[in-house]
Protein backbone atom coordinates (compact mmCIF):
# COMPACT_ATOMS: atom_id res chain seq x y z
CA UNK A 1 0.00 0.00 0.00
CA UNK A 2 2.57 2.71 0.58
CA UNK A 3 4.50 1.94 -2.53
CA UNK A 4 1.16 2.90 -4.05
CA UNK A 5 1.17 5.81 -2.10
CA UNK A 6 4.42 6.94 -2.81
CA UNK A 7 3.59 6.59 -6.30
CA UNK A 8 0.83 8.93 -6.41
CA UNK A 9 2.33 11.45 -4.74
CA UNK A 10 5.13 11.83 -7.58
CA UNK A 11 7.89 9.42 -5.94
CA UNK A 12 10.24 8.02 -8.57
CA UNK A 13 13.03 5.81 -6.71
CA UNK A 14 12.70 5.03 -2.94
CA UNK A 15 15.80 3.67 -0.90
CA UNK A 16 14.98 0.90 1.26
CA UNK A 17 17.05 1.47 4.59
CA UNK A 18 16.35 -1.85 5.21
CA UNK A 19 13.10 -2.69 5.77
CA UNK A 20 12.01 -5.83 7.44
CA UNK A 21 8.98 -7.12 4.61
CA UNK A 22 10.20 -8.43 1.46
CA UNK A 23 9.51 -5.91 -0.90
CA UNK A 24 10.51 -7.80 -3.73
CA UNK A 25 7.10 -7.80 -5.70
CA UNK A 26 7.12 -3.82 -6.31
CA UNK A 27 10.19 -4.65 -8.40
CA UNK A 28 7.91 -6.74 -10.64
CA UNK A 29 5.31 -4.36 -11.31
CA UNK A 30 6.32 -1.66 -14.13
CA UNK A 31 3.48 0.55 -12.76
CA UNK A 32 5.21 1.14 -9.65
CA UNK A 33 8.40 3.49 -8.50
CA UNK A 34 11.91 1.44 -8.54
CA UNK A 35 13.37 0.68 -5.05
CA UNK A 36 17.06 1.17 -4.65
CA UNK A 37 18.31 -1.15 -1.78
CA UNK A 38 20.99 0.33 0.78
CA UNK A 39 23.83 -0.83 1.68
CA UNK A 40 25.12 -1.90 -2.07
CA UNK A 41 27.52 0.59 -3.02
CA UNK A 42 25.02 3.23 -3.72
CA UNK A 43 26.24 5.79 -1.08
CA UNK A 44 29.44 5.72 -2.61
CA UNK A 45 28.70 5.76 -5.88
CA UNK A 46 26.21 8.37 -5.71
CA UNK A 47 29.04 10.57 -4.41
CA UNK A 48 31.58 9.93 -6.79
CA UNK A 49 28.89 10.80 -9.30
CA UNK A 50 28.05 13.94 -7.79
CA UNK A 51 31.96 14.45 -7.60
CA UNK A 52 32.71 13.61 -10.95
CA UNK A 53 30.28 13.48 -13.58
CA UNK A 54 26.98 15.70 -12.40
CA UNK A 55 28.39 18.63 -14.56
CA UNK A 56 28.84 16.32 -17.65
CA UNK A 57 25.27 15.23 -16.71
CA UNK A 58 24.07 19.13 -16.38
CA UNK A 59 25.58 20.45 -19.54
CA UNK A 60 23.07 17.81 -21.50
CA UNK A 61 20.35 20.02 -19.84
CA UNK A 62 21.80 23.51 -21.20
CA UNK A 63 22.69 22.21 -24.48
CA UNK A 64 18.89 21.23 -24.63
CA UNK A 65 18.07 24.77 -23.61
CA UNK A 66 20.13 26.40 -26.02
CA UNK A 67 18.66 24.53 -28.73
CA UNK A 68 14.87 25.09 -27.67
CA UNK A 69 15.81 28.81 -26.75
CA UNK A 70 13.69 27.64 -23.21
CA UNK A 71 14.69 26.60 -19.83
CA UNK A 72 14.14 22.54 -19.90
CA UNK A 73 12.88 21.85 -16.37
CA UNK A 74 11.41 18.11 -15.16
CA UNK A 75 13.34 14.92 -14.46
CA UNK A 76 15.17 11.83 -16.58
CA UNK A 77 15.91 8.61 -14.54
CA UNK A 78 18.77 6.41 -16.46
CA UNK A 79 19.21 2.61 -15.37
CA UNK A 80 21.94 0.80 -15.26
CA UNK A 81 24.53 -2.25 -14.38
CA UNK A 82 27.39 -1.17 -12.81
CA UNK A 83 29.87 -4.62 -13.86
CA UNK A 84 32.43 -5.80 -11.32
CA UNK A 85 35.20 -3.75 -12.71
CA UNK A 86 33.02 -0.70 -12.35
CA UNK A 87 32.01 -0.33 -16.21
CA UNK A 88 28.77 1.23 -16.78
CA UNK A 89 26.58 -1.28 -19.20
CA UNK A 90 22.86 -1.41 -20.44
CA UNK A 91 22.14 2.79 -20.03
CA UNK A 92 18.49 3.16 -20.66
CA UNK A 93 16.17 6.21 -19.76
CA UNK A 94 13.14 4.46 -17.94
CA UNK A 95 11.69 8.17 -17.28
CA UNK A 96 11.07 10.99 -18.75
CA UNK A 97 9.25 14.45 -17.79
CA UNK A 98 10.48 16.41 -19.82
CA UNK A 99 8.98 15.31 -23.12
CA UNK A 100 12.58 15.94 -24.79
CA UNK A 101 14.14 12.86 -26.57
CA UNK A 102 17.11 14.27 -27.14
CA UNK A 103 17.86 15.41 -23.45
CA UNK A 104 17.35 11.83 -22.72
CA UNK A 105 19.39 10.51 -24.94
CA UNK A 106 22.24 12.78 -24.08
CA UNK A 107 22.10 11.64 -20.08
CA UNK A 108 22.06 7.64 -21.60
CA UNK A 109 25.21 8.44 -23.36
CA UNK A 110 26.92 10.12 -20.61
CA UNK A 111 25.97 7.29 -18.21
CA UNK A 112 27.16 5.24 -20.51
CA UNK A 113 30.60 6.39 -20.76
CA UNK A 114 31.06 6.09 -17.14
CA UNK A 115 33.77 4.49 -15.28
CA UNK A 116 32.68 4.11 -11.47
CA UNK A 117 34.24 2.24 -8.75
CA UNK A 118 33.95 -1.41 -8.59
CA UNK A 119 31.74 -2.40 -6.89
CA UNK A 120 32.11 -4.60 -3.30
CA UNK A 121 33.03 -8.56 -4.15
CA UNK A 122 33.02 -7.71 -7.71
CA UNK A 123 28.90 -8.14 -8.11
CA UNK A 124 27.14 -6.49 -10.83
CA UNK A 125 24.58 -3.98 -9.03
CA UNK A 126 21.55 -2.32 -10.71
CA UNK A 127 20.84 1.15 -10.66
CA UNK A 128 18.76 4.00 -11.37
CA UNK A 129 19.92 7.52 -11.79
CA UNK A 130 17.59 10.65 -11.20
CA UNK A 131 18.82 13.50 -13.04
CA UNK A 132 16.41 16.99 -12.66
CA UNK A 133 16.31 20.74 -13.09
Amino acid sequence: QQALTDRSAGALLLRDAGSPADTRWVQDREDLLRLVRAGRHIARTRRYIRNYYALRASSCFDHESRQTGETVRGAVVVAFTIQGNGHVEGARVTRNTTNRETLGACLQRNVASWQLPAPPRGEAIEMEMPFSR
